[in-house]
């Protein structure tokens, strides 16, 4: 039996009949203009955390309503070219790929957070390190990452972060000495409003500063591996950092594990997602595609915590935004990339995700 794109499915843990509508709680935030967001000094730390509040408006207990789904496809039936362009180009897509398209230089940063890592470092995980300028361990991920690459291979000295930082309660002594005397900084921030990612994205400003005053036209994409994998609530944890950082970051951070990517995309942008493979690639490309990774092709497109109408292009199963996503309703899940760009617009955020594949 064919896969559908869209299928039901209740989850009781997010909305069902009588839960929130997606109105009645928003996210607000201080207002920075594109410029000088992921440059801002240490010292301005403390006003991006009390920038980030949520607030309730008043609305309605229930499904959605009538007014609601028209005021949904009013805002996904404007045409493409209305709306602006987000674009999420994958770090592993090949140099000669890249090379065909003008973009803006893109600079990288990485966190590593406490989940398990293979020793040595997986694939994914060694070309995300190698393309960082700033490298994070959020507290415990520095244990992780001493224990998965110092096993006495002579390579191993070059996995070196340029900060620790977060609570600190889980990080082990000797380690933390190891690196002390290899000259990383360590800031112990005992603030329990932000959990650890929080802490290595507050950070991340004062260390890309410098960066951005060399090539003030660059881009910051922020790569977080371990996200996925562990307990529930750490991973939903990681997924709440996509919204709650969205506005601060231009919705570029995306999640890594070895087997899973996630994005959080805009609403009321034409996404345009750059994926290494798709259905087709793994079929007519398989010979070229040898000792590749990255995205794809399976996909999913989750709306969480909101009523979200879709048009999508590029995929082997396509919303035409007649149907609103909804936990308790529809949700897309198990597509397949057939393009190698994949088309995006939606009326509310859109947690986007994709397999990583890696050929042999």
């Amino acid at each position: 039996m064919a896969r559908q794109i869209i299928t039901a499915q209740i989850f009781s843990i997010f909305l069902s009949q009588n839960s929130v509508l997606p109105s009645a709680f928003t996210l607000t935030q201080t207002t920075h203009s594109p410029s000088s967001r992921a440059s801002r000094p240490r010292n301005q730390e403390n006003s991006i955390r009390k920038s980030l509040t949520f607030t309730k408006k008043e609305g309605t207990m229930g499904s959605s309503t009538s007014s609601e789904v028209n005021y949904l496809n009013e805002n996904i039936s404007r045409a493409a070219s209305d709306y602006p362009i987000h674009t999420f180009r994958s770090p592993f897509l090949m140099e000669e790929e890249e090379a065909l398209v003008e973009k803006p230089k893109t600079r990288h940063a990485l966190i590593i957070l406490n989940s398990p890592m293979k020793q040595p470092p997986s694939k994914l995980f060694c070309k995300l390190w190698e393309i960082a300028s700033v490298r994070i361990c959020a507290d415990g991920g520095a244990n992780r990452l001493y224990h998965a690459t110092n096993n006495n291979d002579k390579d191993s000295s070059g996995y070196i972060p340029d900060l620790i930082c977060g609570d600190l309660d889980s990080l082990e002594p000797n380690i933390r000495k190891y690196y002390e005397q290899k000259g990383v900084r360590i800031q112990r921030d005992a603030d329990q409003n932000f959990n650890d990612l929080d802490k290595a994205l507050t950070a991340i400003p004062e260390l890309i500063s410098e960066l951005k005053e060399m090539d003030p036209s660059s881009q910051l994409q922020i790569n977080v591996y371990g996200a996925f994998g562990g307990r529930f609530d750490q991973e939903m944890a990681s997924i709440q950092a996509l919204y709650r950082w969205k506005d601060e970051f231009d919705f570029r951070i995306a999640l890594y594990t070895d087997d899973t990517f996630a994005i959080l995309l805009p609403k009321e942008y034409r996404n345009e997602i750059h994926l290494p493979f798709t259905s087709q690639s793994l079929i007519n490309e398989e010979n070229n595609l040898s000792g590749r990774i990255g995205e794809g092709p399976t996909t999913g497109l989750i709306p969480i915590g909101c009523t979200c109408l879709a048009k999508t292009e590029g995929f082997k199963w396509n919303l035409d935004g007649s149907i609103p996503l909804q936990f308790g309703g529809l949700v897309s899940t198990s597509n397949r990339a057939e393009e190698s760009v994949l088309i995006v617009q939606s009326s509310e955020p859109l947690v986007f995700t994709a397999e990583i594949t890696e050929m042999n």
